[in-house]
């Protein structure tokens, strides 16, 4: 809690990487096995590109690639296009494909493009923070991620409409309205929507 300029909104941002802290000033630190559900101040930024849509094939949208698209679009997540072009350069990290632990320290297996071909090595994660492009971090972020959707189920199977249909009645969202267009909703029926969404990646 605090007053209007407090920096409340600028916290969570920094917490689930919507935004970047300034560099020597602070640092953000998650555990790899963290998941974290966005929901943004005004929830209607997550429905915009989707009014025409009903509220199924929003859903099945958002966890398409059994990962929440929502959270992909964030700063400390998507590769710009200049990040994309250095993967395939000789010597960059193209991909990560690998996680262990190994005693305290997380380890991660990364692609590298070469002369004769991609070959994979190792390298722990706090070599990858401090000596590493910061796009080879936010990769690091993105299998995190892979791994969780995996380990979900969300990734192995597709969501079904009948699932669907079932988490969406208890938010108060029956058949009817499931199939509707989401811009016939009202106002308090899109707010929980959004409220519904990170949890499906929880349910049974």
């Amino acid at each position: 809690l605090g007053a209007n300029g407090a920096g409340k909104t600028t916290l969570l941002k920094l917490l689930i990487g919507d935004l970047e802290p300034t560099e020597g000033v602070g640092e953000v630190w998650k555990h790899h096995n963290l998941r974290l559900a966005y929901i943004a101040q005004h929830s209607l930024h997550h429905l915009e590109e989707y009014l025409q849509q009903t509220p199924i094939a929003y859903i099945q949208e958002r966890f398409r690639q059994g990962l929440d698209v929502e959270l992909s679009k964030l700063k400390t997540l998507a590769l710009t296009d200049d990040e994309k072009a250095i993967r395939d350069q000789t010597g960059a990290v193209k991909d990560v494909v690998g996680r262990q632990k190994r005693g305290k320290q997380v380890w991660y297996e990364v692609v590298k493009p070469g002369r004769k071909g991609e070959a994979t090595q190792w390298y722990p994660l706090e070599e990858i923070e401090t000596q590493f492009k910061p796009y080879v971090l936010k990769m690091v972020k993105n299998y995190d991620l892979k791994v969780q959707a995996l380990e979900s189920g969300l990734a192995v199977r597709p969501i079904t409409s009948a699932e669907i249909l079932e988490h969406l009645d208890d938010f108060g969202l029956g058949s009817d309205l499931a199939h509707g267009k989401i811009k016939q909703l009202s106002g308090g029926q899109r707010q929980r929507l959004p409220l519904f969404a990170p949890l499906l990646a929880e349910a049974p």
